[in-house]
């Protein structure tokens, strides 16, 4: 009996000992299959750029892939990997920065992503926009956007850039459309904004001011229904010469304002840009008989309702008179502080959604016809139908402080090109 005791003992031993490494197999398998797991190919391509030295660029550029690799998120093509790929089968990587043939690198080296950009050098302040591109649709799945003083403070943030690029990357489930929670319960697509551009939500807002100009009254309730994506900055001289092969502003160089424009030259160069982009361009037309849709995903000029309500704040407003202040000098240039001359982009405090030079610097076109207000509220307004003249916003260097106020309406023929040099403008596009 004692033998049979000991057996039962060494056997239920066994059968305890064996299910321990039945276990162990079991979850070592699946640590297997979880570290088997592919993770998505990505490659950091060349950004446009200007102002940038070659060094420079390939410094950023390896940078970036070696933080997205600290993400532990994907397999990186470095520099040095992608510049040997292609070689191997003779594809030039020189000029390629539009976005089809950006694309079309990524199929040749084998990514799933690939991360592509603007950069540009205004002094020594670095400004970036890049995002994260999905090589079977061609969709954007992540943006991360900075603006740096110099070099050095690019490095210390660079992991920051890192994850941001990797925050939005795709899921198993690509039919569902990424989204957040929000405090209200509600869902918020996240839609991000191309490169160099601002994502303006949709909301309302009071438009008009009761201690302005006659042509700002009476004030009444606007809401814009569809989000856009505004320019973070004023059109400047290197982008028109790049789309437009001229340069007419009155003051030179290449990260001021473009100026010395009409608002028909305004619509050409965002029908050329749009094209250039691969994008539907939104004119049509010619002369007083241009029309433009709405719905196209190509640049185009803002109307007086967005172009206002982006200049507060959009659903960020803080209800400053000024776009981003109460104090016209922190946010703009203007006769006081200009010197009598335009100023390169972006050197002020942006505004509540990251907007810069939304007061002060130069006139922006809108696609408005100039009109009175009415009381009624107005959803998505366009203004007239017809008139004589169009609108501009926004005051600029030569202007006093109260034509800078996010409120102020001033309006031109549109065959007017201010030989001064305070007439530019901003392109927005639909948001997709």
């Amino acid at each position: 009996m004692k033998y049979l005791r000991l057996s039962a003992t060494l056997a239920n031993d066994i059968i305890y000992k064996m299910k321990r490494t039945v276990w162990a197999v079991l979850l070592m398998f699946l640590a297997l299959i979880v570290v088997a797991q592919p993770k998505p190919n990505i490659a950091v391509l060349d950004f446009k750029t200007s102002g940038v030295s070659e060094r420079e660029m390939r410094v950023i550029i390896s940078m970036i892939s070696n933080s997205l690799f600290k993400t532990g998120k994907f397999t990186v093509i470095d520099v040095e990997q992608r510049e040997a790929l292609l070689k191997e089968i003779e594809f030039s990587n020189s000029d390629c920065v539009d976005e089809a043939c950006q694309l079309k690198i990524g199929k040749q080296l084998s990514a799933e992503l690939i991360v592509v950009g603007v950069i540009d050098k205004v002094g020594s302040r670095l400004i970036l926009a890049s995002k994260v591109l999905e090589i079977h649709s061609a969709r954007t799945v992540s943006v991360a956007d900075g603006v740096y003083r110099d070099l050095d403070e690019l490095v210390n943030n660079i992991e920051n850039l890192g994850r941001e690029l990797a925050e939005l990357t795709p899921t198993a489930d690509k039919s569902k459309p990424v989204s957040e929670n929000i405090s209200n319960g509600s869902v918020k697509i996240r839609r991000p904004a191309p490169p160099g551009f601002v994502l303006v939500e949709a909301g309302s807002f009071p438009r008009g001011s009761t201690s302005g100009e006659n042509n700002e009254q009476p004030v009444h309730s606007v809401t814009i229904s569809r989000g856009f994506y505004m320019s973070r900055y004023e059109a400047t001289q290197r982008q028109w010469r790049e789309v437009m092969g001229t340069d007419p502003s009155h003051f030179k160089g290449d990260d001021l304002p473009v100026e010395n424009v009409s608002w028909h030259e305004a619509v050409e160069y965002c029908n050329r840009l749009s094209r250039k982009e691969g994008l539907t361009p939104c004119y049509s037309g010619s002369a007083d008989e241009i029309t433009c849709d709405f719905s196209a995903n190509g640049c185009r000029l803002p109307t007086e309702g967005e172009w206002e309500y982006a200049a507060r704040g959009g659903n960020q407003s803080k209800g400053y008179t000024y776009a981003g202040s109460n104090a016209p000098g922190e946010v703009g240039w203007y006769a006081e502080n200009s010197g009598r001359t335009t100023h390169p982009v972006g050197q002020k405090r942006p505004n509540e959604l990251g907007l810069n030079d939304m007061s002060g610097n130069v006139w922006e076109w809108c696609w408005d016809f100039h009109g009175e207000y009415s009381a009624a509220s107005a959803t998505d307004p366009r203004g007239p139908k017809g008139g004589s003249l169009r609108v501009s916003r926004g005051g600029s260097w030569v202007s006093a402080a109260g034509f800078l106020r996010s409120a102020r309406r001033n309006r031109s023929t549109p065959a007017y090109r201010d030989w001064r040099g305070y007439l530019g403008f901003r392109p927005v596009r639909t948001a997709e």
